[in-house]
């Protein structure tokens, strides 16, 4: 359960009522957020926990996509986890809600705020003391940025400097390791892309956040020492998934009977993505993290060069989109209704992250892993379906008072639909 900021921040007497039960409160909830007892709101039990071996803030989003996958595994494997997410409107909050009760149930707590509240991170930074921060912030979408262009300069580059000017004030500067995109791409033509690349070219307002975003992060590194390293994602995907990503778009037309638009280069070119499963990018998270060095500042002066790094996080097999659409046709046992868009200019460029010896561009030497290839639609066409109708359609079923048992039977079908076969 998110706690309201008011009972994180001290208030003036009289502006909170029984304010000292609220610091009680306060001291209780901060003191036990990274797994150093078993409390909980209403006093709920989350068990004992494993031994810790750093404490992570989990950053902004914790309660997304990306977010409450690697604050799963850190717990899982024994370090303490804070998060922190201000469950905005871009999509569905419903979904984050979900993801955080799905957080919580492994003791995992999540505050319900923003990094741009420069005072709430200052207090969680004072009790808790965070050894490493795992930042995933961002406004996403590319579209988007044609109707709220604001929310990409608040969240992608005011939200990242409130976050690093209370990184460098830390007595002990924790390492950062933080959400780029393989969008700083751009125009750039060549491809594989590699991360000595050019990235001067943004084809987004999304894309230049967070090109400023690691020139941003550079300029914190060399003047104030903080540890940091940049992950460029490539096209996440998998259970928990955001909703307004293509695949789940494509399910949720195809299971309504609706078209779906499906986009071609010029001379019949098909369009290719490099779609990275979550496990994978868990995977390169909690390598970074466990690899970042020392952060070489305190109170915000420098005492050493810190390192600072940028990987590519993405897989080395690129999938067209009618490819996509197959599989999803496949799995769903439903023929999608297609309208073919051919593209005017020049055809885009595959947007993949290459391959070394070792396995991944940057990852494969620098983390000492192969990263997965493996397409595994079968584990996220459940998932989303199965989501899709229980938190989605049970509302529109519930305007026609279907008995309880009747709701039942029908999301159960869905359920055999899907694993019937293979």
């Amino acid at each position: 359960h998110d706690v309201p900021v008011g009972a994180l921040l001290d208030r003036p007497d009289g502006v909170v009522p029984q304010l000292p039960e609220l610091r009680r409160f306060r001291e209780q909830v901060l003191h036990r957020l990274v797994g150093r007892g078993p409390v909980g709101e209403a006093g709920a039990q989350f068990g004992p926990d494993p031994p810790r071996q750093r404490d992570v803030g989990a950053g902004h989003r914790a309660a997304g996509f990306v977010g409450s996958h690697v604050s799963l595994a850190l717990k899982k494997r024994g370090d303490g986890v804070v998060g922190i997410d201000n469950f905005n409107h871009y999509y569905d909050p419903s979904l984050k809600k979900a993801r955080r009760s799905m957080l919580a149930e492994h003791g995992i707590f999540v505050v319900a705020g923003d990094i741009n509240d420069g005072k709430l991170l200052a207090k969680l930074f004072d009790v808790v003391g965070f050894t490493h921060v795992m930042h995933l912030a961002a406004q996403a979408g590319v579209r988007y940025a044609m109707e709220n262009p604001n929310s990409y300069i608040h969240s992608n580059i005011a939200g990242l400097v409130t976050l690093l000017e209370i990184c460098k004030l830390a007595e002990t500067q924790p390492a950062v390791v933080w959400a780029s995109s393989s969008s700083v791409y751009g125009l750039n033509e060549k491809s594989p892309f590699s991360e000595s690349d050019r990235t001067d070219q943004p084809a987004s307002l999304y894309a230049a956040t967070k090109k400023a975003g690691e020139e941003i992060t550079h300029t914190y590194n060399h003047i104030y020492g903080l540890s940091i390293t940049g992950l460029r994602f490539f096209t996440v995907y998998g259970p928990w998934g955001r909703p307004d990503m293509a695949y789940f778009s494509f399910t949720k037309n195809i299971l309504q009977g609706k078209p779906i638009t499906v986009y071609r280069g010029k001379n019949r070119v098909d369009l290719a993505r490099d779609f990275t499963y979550i496990d994978d990018v868990v995977k390169g998270c909690l390598g970074s993290l466990d690899t970042a060095g020392r952060s070489t500042g305190s109170g915000g002066k420098k005492t050493g060069p810190a390192p600072y790094r940028i990987f590519n996080l993405g897989n080395t097999s690129p999938v067209t989109v009618p490819t996509l659409v197959s599989i999803l046709e496949r799995h769903l046992k439903v023929k999608a209704k297609k309208k073919v868009v051919e593209i005017n200019g020049k055809n885009p460029k595959l947007g993949w992250g290459g391959r070394r010896k070792k396995g991944w561009v940057g990852l494969g030497d620098g983390l000492g892993w192969v990263g997965l290839v493996l397409m595994r639609w079968r584990v996220i066409m459940t998932w989303r379906v199965g989501f899709y109708f229980c938190w989605v359609n049970i509302r529109l079923i519930r305007q026609f008072c279907l008995p309880h048992q009747h709701l039942t039977d029908f999301i159960n079908g869905v359920g055999r639909r899907l694993t019937a076969s293979d």
